[in-house]
C-alpha cells in the first residue's frame, strides 16, 4: 500500500466567529482507492475560551499539540469541549485505506455556537447515474439463474448509510431503482442513517434535514420498509428530538400502508415484525439500543425486548422461516471488537442463547445485521450469523479474522447485498450488486 501525505490549509478562528475550513485536495496512487495519509494543519485561536470539536466518522486518530484528542471506537466518539489558549495550535490526523469519495471532517466553533455550514460534503446531480441500473441488471442475471423456477422471498439490505458526512442517502433511492427487476418483498434498513456523527447530535436543523432526506429516500421504495435503529441514530439535535419514538413514526409507521394487518410494531420501541403474504416467512425486526444512547446504553437487548421475542417465537408456527434482523452483531466475530462492556456481552449472550435454543423448534433462517462494515457469516448451535458491509468504513486492521470487505468509490459503485430464500429448501443465497460483485456473493442453508 502506497502512502499520500498532504496538508490541509489553516483553520482559523477569529474572535466569536465561525472558523473558516479550506479542505486540502485529496490525492490517490493506484487505483483501488486505498491509500494511508496524514494530515497537518494549524488552528489560530484569537482570543482564550473553551471550543467545541466536532469530528467526523473515519479518522483513526486527531491530535491536538501532540495530544490524542480523538480516537476511533464503535461508538462513535465525535464530540469534545476543550479550553483553548489564545495563539497557534497544530493538529494532526492519520487515517487509512478510506473509500474515494466520502470526506472526513472536523469542525470547531467557540462553545454555544451552532455549526449550520458543514463545507465537506458535495451534493451529487439528481437523478439515477447509468452505474446504477447496469450493475442491478448484472446481478439480477445471477439471481435468476440460481432461482430457477423456485419460489423465492428477496430483499435488500442497507444499512449505515451515513448520510450526514457524505452523500451516500442517494444509495437509498438507487435501490429502491431496483425494484423494477427484482420485485422485492420487502427491504430492510438497519439503522446508522448518520444523526450523531460530527456535529449533527447538537443542531437540531441539521438532524432534521438528515432525517427528511432519509425518509425521503425510503419513500421512493414504495412497499415495506423494515427498519432497525443504529447507534448512529441518537441523540440528534436538541431536547431528545430523535427519541425511538420519532425514530418509530417516521421511519416505521408509514410502511403501516403497505404492510397493513401483516406488519405489527410495537409503539416507540423500534421493534416489530412482518409476516410476508402468501410467503410462510416471519421478518422480526430488533432494537439493538436497549434504553438508547441517551441513557448510556449502546449496543444492548433490553429485558422487556427479549422476552418480547421470547413469546413472538414461542407462538409462532414450527413451519414458518423466521428471519431476524438487529443493528448491532452479538456474534463475537461480527462486532468490531471482542471486549464489550459488561452489560453488552450479557445482552450478547442472552440473544444468542435464544435464537440457538429455538433453533431446534423454529425454523429461523437467521440474525442478519449491519454496523461492523464488513461482511461476515458464522454458523453458532445451528444458527446462521450474517453482517453485511453496506456503505461504512472499515480500515484493515479492524476486519476481524473471517471477514472481508470490499473498497469502492460511491460515486461509481453500489455496495448492497440481495438476500434470497427458497423456503421449501431452506437455502439462502446472498447477490453483491456493486463493490466486490460475485466474488461476494454467499449461499448457506437453514
Amino acid at each position: 500500500m502506497k502512502k499520500t501525505v498532504f496538508y490541509l490549509a489553516a483553520l482559523v478562528l477569529a474572535g466569536a466567529c465561525a472558523p473558516k475550513y479550506n479542505e486540502g485536495a485529496f490525492s490517490y496512487d493506484g487505483d483501488d482507492g486505498q491509500y494511508a495519509a496524514v494530515l497537518t494543519s494549524r488552528l489560530d485561536i484569537e482570543n482564550t475560551g473553551t471550543y467545541d470539536f466536532y469530528v467526523a466518522d473515519g479518522w483513526p486518530e486527531i491530535y491536538l499539540d501532540g495530544e490524542l484528542l480523538f480516537s476511533e471506537s464503535p461508538e462513535g466518539a465525535d464530540f469534545r469541549e476543550l479550553k483553548l489558549t489564545a495563539g497557534r495550535h497544530e493538529i494532526r490526523a492519520g487515517y487509512s485505506e478510506y473509500s474515494e469519495g466520502r470526506k472526513p471532517g472536523l469542525w470547531i466553533c467557540p462553545k454555544g455556537e451552532t455549526v449550520h455550514e458543514y463545507g465537506t460534503n458535495e451534493r451529487p446531480e439528481e437523478g439515477i447515474p447509468p452505474f446504477v441500473m447496469e450493475q442491478a441488471e448484472e446481478t439480477y442475471g445471477r439471481y435468476l439463474e440460481w432461482k430457477g423456477g423456485d419460489e423465492t422471498v428477496v430483499f435488500p439490505i442497507l444499512t449505515d448509510i451515513h448520510t450526514n458526512q457524505s452523500c451516500t442517502y442517494q444509495h437509498i433511492g438507487f435501490i429502491a431503482k431496483t425494484d423494477e427487476l427484482f420485485h422485492y418483498d420487502f427491504l430492510a434498513c438497519l439503522g446508522d442513517i448518520g444523526l450523531n456523527i460530527g456535529p449533527g447530535h447538537l443542531d437540531r436543523e441539521y438532524a432534521d434535514n438528515v432525517i427528511a432526506l432519509t425518509a425521503g429516500e425510503l419513500s421512493k421504495f414504495g412497499g415495506v420498509v423494515l427498519y432497525s435503529a443504529g447507534n448512529h441514530d441518537w441523540d440528534a439535535g436538541e431536547d431528545e428530538a430523535n427519541s425511538q419514538e420519532r425514530l418509530s413514526d417516521v421511519f416505521q409507521k408509514p410502511a403501516l400502508a403497505y404492510g397493513g394487518e401483516n406488519l405489527h410494531l410495537t409503539p416507540g420501541k423500534v421493534y416489530c415484525y412482518y409476516d410476508i403474504p402468501g410467503k410462510n416467512v416471519r421478518v422480526i425486526v430488533l432494537n439493538s439500543e436497549g434504553t438508547g444512547a441517551l441513557n448510556g446504553k449502546y449496543y444492548y437487548f433490553d429485558d422487556v425486548q427479549v422476552e418480547w421475542l421470547k413469546g413472538l417465537l414461542d407462538r409462532t408456527d414450527p413451519s414458518t422461516s423466521v428471519i431476524v434482523f438487529s443493528h448491532y452483531m452479538p456474534h463475537p466475530n461480527g462486532r468490531w471488537h471482542n471486549e464489550p462492556a459488561p452489560y453488552t456481552k450479557e445482552s450478547n449472550e442472552r440473544l444468542m442463547n435464544v435464537l440457538e435454543s429455538y433453533k431446534e423448534k423454529r425454523n429461523i433462517a437467521g440474525l442478519f445485521c449491519g454496523d461492523s462494515h464488513f461482511n461476515m457469516h458464522e454458523v453458532e448451535n445451528g444458527v446462521n450469523y450474517f453482517v453485511t458491509q453496506s456503505y461504512g468504513y472499515c480500515s484493515e486492521e479492524q476486519l476481524m479474522p473471517g471477514t472481508r470487505r470490499a473498497f469502492f468509490n460511491y460515486r461509481e459503485t453500489l455496495c448492497c447485498d440481495i438476500v434470497a430464500l427458497k423456503p421449501e429448501k431452506g437455502l439462502i443465497h446472498t447477490f453483491r450488486m456493486g463493490a466486490g460483485g460475485a466474488d461476494f456473493d454467499c449461499e448457506f442453508p437453514y
